[in-house]
């Protein structure tokens, strides 16, 4: 009798101690998880708000005298637009009905009139006349926004006036789809196969980008909003 109740008291203790080590590889594997998944979680949060930054269209800074520039669209999907067109920063003001871009190197002033509606900006001289519709910018805010319609080469010319006097405006001569990986500071281009690395940065409105390997200048761009 006697060794029967030792050799229960040892299967209940083996038990016990196995119930034990299963609740200790339960709470560990617990407190591991609860322990990690907040860097996982933060580190992804971290570089899909640092891709987000470059997400939107660009307008370049680097721009021949000529005006001939090439302007960025990055999207969500991982794919990227590059546009080749003319790229031109004026000042501009306005006089009653006459809007006035003046050249930023050569300060000669171009006067058209304008109509403006809620929706709609109507520019006109003697010879020609577009009409160019709002996709950004309170309906309240006159001439201020971003605006696109057809340009008379038949070309889509957008503009954008901002509240400090600057007008940008494109029209685009042809464009190149590619995609991109970020990867940290470090963004890839592929178009057609070919791949170039760039370090990146965005600073407010201003996005720079420098080419690895590659003894060419920075190129910074303008965010349009």
């Amino acid at each position: 009798m006697e060794k029967k109740m030792n050799s229960r008291t040892k299967i209940k203790g083996k038990m016990k101690m196995k119930h034990n080590r299963l609740i200790f590889i339960v709470t560990f594997f617990t407190f591991t998880v609860s322990f990690l998944t907040p860097v996982v979680f933060n580190a992804q949060s971290e570089t899909s708000q640092n891709e987000n930054l470059i997400l939107g269209e660009w307008f370049p800074l680097n721009i021949s005298k000529g005006g001939i520039g090439n302007g960025l669209t990055f999207t969500v999907d991982g794919k990227f637009n590059s546009i080749t067109g003319a790229f031109i920063i004026f000042k501009y003001k306005l006089e009653g009905d006459t809007l006035i871009s003046i050249s930023p190197d050569s300060d000669r002033e171009g006067k058209q009139k304008i109509e403006i509606t809620d929706t709609k900006l109507i520019i006109s001289n003697e010879a020609t006349q577009s009409e160019l519709t709002r996709i950004s910018g309170d309906s309240n805010s006159g001439i201020i926004g971003k605006w696109t319609g057809n340009h008379y080469t038949g070309s889509k010319q957008t503009m954008y006036f901002t509240t400090n006097q600057n007008e940008y405006f494109t029209l685009p001569m042809s464009s190149e789809e590619g995609t991109y990986k970020i990867n940290d500071s470090i963004i890839e281009l592929s178009v057609r196969k070919i791949n170039k690395s760039f370090q990146w940065s965005v600073d407010g409105d201003t996005l720079t980008l420098k080419e690895i390997d590659a003894d060419m200048p920075e190129q910074k761009y303008l965010r349009l909003k």
